[in-house]
């Protein structure tokens, strides 16, 4: 039993779960939402909206040249930009903090169900990397962290479809 412990740990050590996309997706992407939403437990565990936006906007801002744009309604389409929402889910434990968190890059295209039915919109995922962490190891303030090397991730690869 004391091994499914030891997989547990493991799995909550901040080990992120590598995601495949294709670069291309990202190619001629000028301007995208950002919505961010934290659960109320990742609240209670040090988390912010804020202090997440922040780490997703400093490599944004250093490292594309994209226009970002807050969206009032999480994951809402304001207009044809494509949308970076990050989400974290929260459990609360007796030894700290455990998160879930999810960077996705998605836009709304129009696609035809049927003839009867005609065009409805349809969320396209362009681009996820999802992970874990935990507060009994790394703290909620290196969390942030984390969101932000996850974000350059993405910016160095808008910056190789985007070469010119």
């Amino acid at each position: 039993m004391w091994w499914v412990f030891g997989v547990v740990c493991c799995l909550f050590c901040g080990a992120a779960q590598a995601q495949q996309y294709d670069e291309n997706n990202l190619r001629g992407l000028q301007r995208v939402y950002i919505s961010v939403n934290v659960d109320e437990d990742g609240r209670s565990c040090g988390l912010s909206q804020e202090t997440l936006r922040n780490a997703v906007l400093l490599p944004l801002n250093t490292y594309t040249k994209m226009e970002f744009a807050d969206s009032i309604v999480a994951g809402a389409v304001l207009d044809t930009a494509p949308w970076l929402a990050i989400r974290v889910n929260t459990l609360k434990g007796s030894t700290g903090c455990f998160f879930h968190i999810e960077l996705e890059l998605s836009a709304t295209v129009s696609v035809i169900v049927s003839e009867q039915v005609g065009m409805r919109p349809q969320k396209v995922v362009l681009w996820r990397e999802a992970g874990l962490a935990t507060t009994s190891f790394i703290g909620a303030w290196n969390l942030t962290n984390y969101v932000e090397e996850v974000v350059k991730k993405f910016a160095v690869a808008w910056q190789r479809a985007n070469r010119k």
